[in-house]
């Protein structure tokens, strides 16, 4: 069906084929691209519509109309600011990945229009009439989705001054709440001595300072965000929970009556988010998750914002709810104690199939992970070695080691880890040099320059930062777009690679892209986006000196600066580039899952790439072709890595296991010689004598190799 935009119009539905109203003749389509198929909302001067865009792939989006017939200029004049005001603030806000992203503004037959991203899911409101007050795990989990968000609006200066559960939207593909309808929302530059505005916001989840005097602050978004944490609580509307005599919220014995409890520490937290005096209140977002946090053990541990772990308390894990909503979803469940050891766990591993996010590592009691369909093998069939010999134990991370680097020189280490840090070692002596803090989530990716001065790392935060190894202090932060706290606005950071000349920092990101950058000065390069799902890995050729045999079949144009490098994808592809051209020279096809490390001998006349398919694949680099596949992990294969040297390949897989492979040319190509017990991440020395790799509860182990 396509419905008529025209506020006068009596049969404003169509078939979804015609252009024109049939009944009064107006134009079906705006700007000859935008559809309305239904209307979802109407008040005052505003009406809402769910549309398509006939001009991308027919993708639904939300189309919003601004009417001024029969209204008075100074209410007309008054819509007209809040719907550019409404256009200018997703502007400024659609670089952040839960807040919709604005797609065209316009004026179209006397009315105004702002078309937005379409978020599929429920809002809260529905959520709770369809399924019943909210317990504790899901409040929990709602502030801690959410209070980044406000942070991020509250940095930029901006308050919502509109937070309730109807403009709260629990995403369909990902389950993480999106916060929309900015129409209200205020921009001022001195945030916290705001001027008198116009009286806005909902009556019962708006503060007293916004309704009687028209002013706002960061903590009037958070007593909003109490106030509907408290109606997710009891599903009593906030009216009812307001005591006339006292002047209270009574909300803790609507709460007794539902049967549902909460603990003292979060009654605590929200009492203080609903008091009537500003000042009392807590001032920032951050400090109410530093609270939250501080106030249980399990977030303390787990928790880090804007992350895609969901978290579940180890003393209740409603498993069948986490199922329910998750299974169709990448996640990794985070709990304190052993779980393993907790019933409701050990039945929910029994009974039901998950699927957990990439790289997710799974050495510690703190995070688990199983892979659909796949049970954990013992090896018990397998010459497994422990690392004893010749050992070094690094200990000082307090998660698992995502990522290492070694310096040129092999005397420094670099380790990035699930615990949001960065630590720099002394690989000589395993003395603590450093801890790098700065990262708001997992550190997935570290890369050394090749001259040793300068580190580079990106996160699940979306952040790609440079270090100055020597100063010890952060160099710079790299945005995509002016203004955005992004480095990649769409997804986490999974991979980060020096040139050979250390003139370029490549990324690969969750956005399917990879990204190019100028490593001076952070200015974004080059955008690239062949791949159709996440790029997990991304690395450089070592030199190019060899490399004219290219020129043939894939126009390589030999240059000093003109570095060869090759990304890795969950779309099972491997594509090869050339630094100053937009499309790849040419594509790697023959593993069946996600390609999630990539490594070039020190010739670079073989490419080697482990896979979440168990095989590591040794390409032919001329010519593409496979010259050999390497078998026997029982599990995704994360991170591989090749000595200095060329004659080593260590691969290491999810499940704790190492396996080094001789692949010099004076044996069968890709003879196992050993299995350790270890984990991912893994990387050799530029001597080749020593291999490092992740251990049990954030250690990092380092081993003699002779």
């Amino acid at each position: 069906m396509s419905y008529c935009f025209n506020p006068d119009c009596n049969k404003p539905e169509n078939g979804h084929k015609i252009d024109i109203c049939q009944t009064c003749g107006s134009t079906l389509l705006l700007q000859k691209r935008y559809q309305a198929r239904q209307e979802i909302g109407l008040g005052g001067m505003s009406r809402t519509f769910l549309g398509i865009d006939l001009g991308n792939q027919k993708k639904p989006c939300i189309i919003k109309q601004f009417s001024s017939h029969g209204y008075k200029t100074v209410k007309l004049q008054k819509a007209i600011e809040l719907f550019h005001q409404e256009a200018l603030r997703l502007q400024e806000l659609g670089e952040h990945d839960r807040i919709p992203s604005l797609l065209a503004s316009f004026e179209q037959e006397g009315c105004l229009y702002l078309v937005e991203e379409y978020i599929p899911g429920q809002n809260l409101a529905e959520e709770l009439a369809e399924q019943g007050p909210f317990s504790e795990p899901k409040i929990q989990e709602l502030l801690i989705d959410i209070l980044p968000i406000l942070a991020f609006l509250h940095n930029h200066h901006i308050i919502h001054r509109d937070l309730k559960p109807e403009n709260i939207i629990r995403r369909q593909k990902d389950r993480k709440f999106v916060l929309v309808d900015f129409g209200i929302a205020k921009q001022n530059q001195n945030i916290f001595q705001p001027q008198t505005g116009t009286i806005t916001g909902t009556v019962g989840y708006a503060p007293l300072e916004q309704i009687r005097g028209g002013k706002a602050y960061p903590a009037s978004d958070l007593y909003s965000l109490g106030v509907t944490c408290i109606h997710l609580l009891t599903q009593v509307p906030p009216n009812q929970l307001f005591d006339c005599f006292t002047g209270e919220l009574i909300w803790q014995s609507h709460l007794l009556k539902t049967g549902n409890t909460i603990s003292d520490q979060l009654a605590t937290i929200l009492d203080k988010l609903l008091q009537d005096l500003v000042q009392n209140r807590y001032q920032s977002a951050e400090e109410v998750l530093k609270k939250l946090t501080e106030s249980s053990p399990t977030l303390s541990e787990c928790c880090q914002h804007e992350t895609t772990l969901k978290f579940i308390s180890n003393t209740e894990i409603e498993a069948e709810k986490l199922v329910s909503n998750f299974k169709q979803n990448w996640i990794e469940l985070a709990l304190v104690s052993q779980p393993e050891n907790h019933p409701s766990f050990s039945n929910l591993i029994a009974s039901q199939s998950i699927k957990f996010i990439p790289n997710a590592p799974a050495q510690t009691h703190s995070i688990l992970s199983f892979k659909s369909g796949r049970n954990k093998n013992n090896n018990s069939e397998e010459n497994v070695s422990q690392l004893s010999q010749n050992l070094q134990h690094l200990q000082g991370h307090s998660a698992p080691v995502r990522s290492l680097a070694i310096g040129p020189k092999g005397y420094i280490l670099v380790s990035g880890s699930a615990d949001c840090s960065i630590r720099l070692w002394n690989l000589k002596t395993g003395q603590l040099l450093h801890r790098f803090l700065a990262h708001r989530d997992l550190v997935n990716t570290v890369a050394i320059h090749p001259n040793g001065h300068r580190l580079v790392s990106g996160s699940f935060d979306r952040t790609i930062l440079a270090w100055n190894l020597k100063n010890r202090t952060m160099a710079d932060r790299f945005f995509s777009h002016s203004g955005s706290p992004y480095s990649h606005r769409g997804g986490a950071v999974y991979a980060v690679a020096y040139s050979p000349d250390g003139c370029i920092i490549a990324s690969a990101s969750e956005d399917k892209t990879l990204k190019l950058w100028n490593q001076r000065n952070g200015e974004l390069l080059y955008r690239l986006d062949e791949h159709s799902d996440q790029v997990l890995c991304v690395t450089f050729g070592q030199n190019n000196r060899n490399l004219a045999s290219l020129n043939h079949n894939y126009n390589y144009e030999p240059h000093p600066q003109n570095s060869l490098f090759a990304s890795g994808s969950a779309d099972g592809l491997i594509k090869i580039w050339q630094f100053g051209h937009l499309k790849s020279l040419y594509t790697l096809v023959g593993h069946s899952d996600r390609v999630y490390s990539l490594a070039f001998s020190p010739d670079q006349k073989m490419l080697a790439s482990g896979s979440g398919d168990q095989t590591i694949k040794l390409w032919n680099f001329y010519t593409g072709e496979t010259l050999h596949t390497l078998k026997g992990h029982d599990d995704e294969i994360l991170s591989i890595a090749i000595s200095s040297n060329g004659k080593l390949l260590a691969s290491a897989s999810r499940e704790g296991i190492v396996k080094l492979w001789d692949i010099s040319a004076r044996h069968p190509l890709g003879r196992l010689l050993k299995t350790l017990a270890a984990y991912p991440p893994v990387a050799f020395t530029p001597d080749s004598q020593t291999l490092v790799t992740g251990g049990k509860n954030g250690d990092i182990l380092v081993q003699k190799l002779r």
